[in-house]
């Protein structure tokens, strides 16, 4: 059957008959040329598999042009839906980007995080009450100091509960 050799020139025929709306496999079984041969024979040529991939474009175009013709004149309601459809799904593959759906991924929503930060506070400075007290004497009275060096070096760092409290009020302020 494949009797035919694929030169340069009848790649180009096909592909410019497939651009301007033939089945490239109805043209391939007309010459009989099976459709592996075809694109093997694309594989083989850079060039001319860039046209062919211009010519799906161009088809795409072409069949999106159809759908008005066939919305005008089909008389079968049903049929043309089909016709219609097949087109839209075809134009869709071939240029995703112009026919294909659209996701919209915008998301307008405020969020209010004053609560959140209310119900930090409240975990974080319990925990450094903890972290503070070094003996059950100074959890018993109401200011507890802090005996590391380093912070009673430091100028300006918070030496009493009271200190603290301010300190970590205005970070999260």
């Amino acid at each position: 059957m494949d009797s035919v050799e694929l030169t340069d020139e009848l790649i180009i025929e096909l592909i410019n008959q497939m651009a301007n709306g033939l089945s490239l496999k109805s043209q391939l079984k007309l010459i009989g040329v099976e459709p592996f041969k075809f694109f093997d024979a694309l594989n083989d040529r850079p060039d001319l598999e860039a046209l062919y991939t211009r010519a799906q474009v161009a088809r795409a175009e072409l069949e999106v042009e159809n759908i008005i013709d066939i919305a005008d004149t089909e008389d079968d309601a049903q049929r043309a839906r089909n016709r219609i459809d097949t087109r839209r799904w075809y134009a869709a593959k071939m240029r995703p980007q112009k026919y294909g759906d659209r996701i919209d991924l915008n998301i307008n929503q405020t969020v209010d995080i004053g609560s959140a930060l209310i119900e930090a506070k409240s975990r974080v400075l319990p925990q450094r009450d903890l972290n503070l007290i070094e003996s059950p004497q100074r959890a018993e009275s109401n200011e507890i100091i802090i005996d590391s060096t380093s912070d009673q070096q430091s100028d300006g760092a918070p030496q009493t509960h009271q200190d603290l409290k301010k300190s970590s009020d205005s970070i999260f302020d």
